[in-house]
Parts: structure tokens; C-alpha cells; sequence
């Protein structure tokens, strides 16, 4: 989802970017309904950058697109049903886990305003269990920000990844 959801934001960008005069106050807007999500983040419940978990989900998602004179905002909700599998990095390839099944919650944005760049925030959330030995829950949460001043200070720069 993020690769499509970058992809969107920026394409949708460039455009309304190649057609705002340069001193236009008015705001332009972007809307688009999503029912499936498709996502490889790169942490498992080891951590961040310890692999990757593939989330496949249908449900309901919105992606909302704002830019005006002051900058940019881009936000994505998703919430539904599916099914992670986390990978874990080997010397003869990635080594699969258990494939879990249950209710997906994915958050994304990013913005650049005159004061403020937040290249990607996110979280993410699952509770299921597992399809071999549905006596197996997994409940995972994940949440990544970065904050960037006007003068190129990094003021929040975290990853986060916790599972029970």
C-alpha cells in the first residue's frame, strides 16, 4: 500500500503542482476510496529492520491529498480483515512464519508545511491469530515517525515495534 499510496500522492502532486499559478491561496484537494491493502513493512515482532511482514487486507481506506501555498498534507486510513506473514532475512533466503489472520489498522501520512517536513509517519496494528492453531494470538504494533525542522533539525526520528 505505501508504494501505491506514495506513487498516488505524488503523481496527484506534480499535476496540481504544474497547474497552480505560483501565488494561488486557493487549496487543492485529493479524495480516493481504497477496499484493499497490500503492504511489506520492513520490521517483524524482532523489531525494526529485522525483516519484513506482508499484510494482505480487504476492508475500507481513504487517502486524502491537501496542497495549497504553504505546503503539503497526506494522510491514509485503512481498516479490515487479513491475513501478515512475517519473513525473516537468512543466508540461503528469507524464512517465513506462521500466517496470521484477523483485523488490520494501517495509518500513514506525511506532510511539508512552511514550518514543519514529516517525510512518513505511520501505524500500524493487527490482532489475530494464527491459521494452523487458531490457539495462537498475536496481537502487533508498529509506529515510525520522522520530524525535520525549517532548519534541518531532527527533532523526532523513531520505529517502533511491539507484539504479545
Amino acid at each position: 500500500m505505501l508504494k501505491i499510496l506514495v506513487a498516488s500522492a505524488t503523481t496527484f502532486l506534480a499535476l496540481t503542482l504544474s497547474v497552480i499559478p505560483a501565488g494561488a491561496a486557493g487549496a487543492q484537494t485529493f479524495t480516493q476510496h481504497i477496499n484493499t491493502l497490500a503492504d511489506n513493512i520492513p520490521a517483524t515482532c524482532a523489531g525494526p529492520f529485522t525483516g519484513a511482514t506482508l499484510v494482505n487486507a480487504t476492508g475500507n481506506g481513504v487517502q486524502h491529498f491537501t496542497g495549497n501555498k504553504t505546503g503539503f498534507w497526506f494522510t491514509a486510513t485503512f481498516e479490515g480483515q487479513g491475513t501478515i506473514q512475517q519473513f525473516t532475512p537468512s543466508p540461503n533466503g528469507p524464512v517465513a512464519g506462521a500466517v496470521y489472520q484477523g483485523h488490520v489498522q494501517e495509518w500513514i501520512g506525511t506532510e511539508d508545511n512552511l514550518k514543519t517536513l514529516i517525510p512518513f509517519h505511520a501505524t500500524f496494528n493487527f490482532n489475530g491469530t494464527n491459521v494452523a492453531d487458531p490457539s495462537q494470538a498475536l496481537s502487533m504494533h508498529i509506529e515510525t515517525q520522522t520530524t525535520i525542522n525549517p532548519d534541518g533539525t531532527v527533532t523526532v526520528n523513531r520505529f517502533t515495534v511491539s507484539c504479545r
